[in-house]
């Protein structure tokens, strides 16, 4: 059986989104926070946000909104529903479509 390129490919994005959470990635280490920053810096930071990490939390998202009916069920048996909605939607929500560009 033959692998389409394209197949191949979304199951890499899947795994490299899976494998390094976007809050793991370490950007405060590349860019730090201080007082008086300059444009420069807040600029390298929002392009590092818009380029590197919010693809990687938009695939986070997906992954975790395609998981989310396999892992609902069991979390309702050993959490409160709310946690894994909160968990699983809303907060991958939040930090992909909510937080300012740049706010790392």
């Amino acid at each position: 059986m033959r692998r389409s390129p394209r197949r191949a490919l979304l199951a890499a994005m899947l795994a490299l989104a899976l494998a390094s959470p976007a809050a793991a990635i370490g950007p405060r280490d590349a860019f730090p926070p201080g007082e008086g920053e300059s444009n420069l810096e807040q600029t390298a930071r929002q392009i590092y946000d818009l380029v590197v990490l919010r693809p990687m939390a938009v695939a986070q998202s997906v992954a975790s909104f395609v998981a989310y009916p396999i892992v609902a069920p069991i979390s309702w048996l050993l959490l409160e529903p709310e946690d894994a909605t909160e968990i699983s939607i809303t907060q991958h929500g939040r930090r992909t479509f909510r937080r300012p560009l740049g706010e790392l």
